[in-house]
């Protein structure tokens, strides 16, 4: 190629960008670098002119892998930038700033995203640069003690707390950014924590309705695991509702009593259907009592049961007097049977409802 006419060579390059720099250099006698891409071989060259005495001399070298990682990192940065602006949560990096005795005094705000003006009403422009002291002169000291903490650990660390100044809440994840730094991500999370407010609020207000009740009520999971249980029902254990949480009926009652209370709930849980005045005994510090139980089905969101709510009466007291008026009408009958007369009941509207033995003994009827 020595001697030749690099133009004849390589016909391609004519009125390329190679060849109207290289023009343009020989002409005005100046130093020129330059990239161009080959529209043979489609590779990208970087060109560098250099003016001699005998015309130019060139150095040109392949770019077009170099070329390839630095789009690649453009296009990264380009995410990082647009996940950084459009993030919802805002973005601090702060760098601190120590005393001379090396303790942590103050931070500075090094970077800031859109989010932050929106979360904390608070232009970029106006913080970026400054000290975190002359922006939240009354910051409280737990959010200076968690870029402490963060720089002395290296170590992730959240944080929920209140801000005054604003008069929201914060969700702030602090981390190690690298070279001393210190990075915070936090969204606003006030809404959330006044949903929560509410929520105990009303738990609240549904345990005083449920203490207040005499009537023992429970919640169970599918597992006969009790979720929450009312004063009645410890009261009448003689223990107390943190005690009755997470156990079973097996825990509580003797095994046949259990068996019989998990065999109704089995039947609950398997019909979705509640099912109700269920007489049974109990086991309590006093003896044996009775309980006349409804027990209804509790959904998730799909629809399954996911336990059982319970609603039970104490009627040991009636019970026994059921039992001795059952007890007294047979001793009643069994007398009258023996007499030796005729005695019989009849209703208003002429229908016998009672014959003795000699009854039907003396009219030849059974007392059927």
């Amino acid at each position: 190629a020595i001697g030749k006419n690099i133009w004849k060579l390589q016909p391609h390059l004519v009125n390329t960008s190679f060849y109207n720099n290289i023009l343009t250099s020989i002409q005005k006698r100046e130093v020129a670098t330059f990239e161009w891409r080959s529209d043979k071989t489609g590779r990208l060259w970087e060109t560098s002119i250099f003016p001699s005495a005998q015309g130019v001399t060139a150095i040109v070298r392949d770019i077009t892998e170099r070329k390839k990682g630095e789009n690649v990192l453009l296009e990264s940065e380009q995410l990082y930038r647009t996940l950084f602006d459009n993030s919802e949560d805002g973005f601090i990096l702060f760098s601190p700033v120590y005393d001379d005795s090396g303790k942590l005094k103050d931070l500075i705000f090094l970077k800031l995203n859109s989010a932050y003006e929106i979360q904390t009403g608070r232009k970029t422009t106006v913080v970026a640069g400054k000290k975190l002291s002359e922006i939240e002169p009354n910051l409280e000291e737990h959010w200076i003690s968690a870029c402490n903490k963060v720089l002395n650990t290296e170590k992730f660390f959240r944080l929920e707390n209140f801000n005054q100044r604003t008069n929201r809440w914060y969700d702030a994840q602090f981390f190690p950014y690298g070279d001393g730094l210190v990075g915070v991500l936090f969204k606003d999370i006030t809404e959330r924590k006044q949903t929560e407010k509410r929520l105990l609020e009303k738990q609240a207000e549904l345990s005083r309705i449920l203490d207040g009740s005499p009537t023992i009520v429970f919640y169970k999971d599918i597992d006969g695991k009790m979720i929450e249980a009312n004063r009645a029902f410890a009261e009448a254990l003689n223990t107390s509702r943190e005690a009755l949480i997470g156990k079973t009926v097996f825990d509580i009652y003797s095994s046949d009593i259990a068996q019989q209370m998990r065999n109704d709930d089995i039947i609950v849980i398997n019909s979705k259907k509640p099912k109700l005045g269920i007489v049974e005994p109990y086991e309590s510090p006093t003896g044996l009592r009775w309980i006349r139980t409804d027990k209804i089905p509790t959904f998730d969101d799909k629809g399954e049961v996911n336990g059982l709510i319970g609603f039970s009466e104490e009627i040991t007291e009636r019970k026994k007097a059921e039992d001795a008026l059952r007890e007294s009408e047979e001793k009643y009958r069994q007398l009258v049977d023996r007499l030796p007369v005729m005695v019989f009941e009849i209703d208003l509207t002429g229908h016998v409802v009672f014959a003795n033995q000699r009854a039907t003994e003396l009219t030849g009827y059974s007392k059927e």
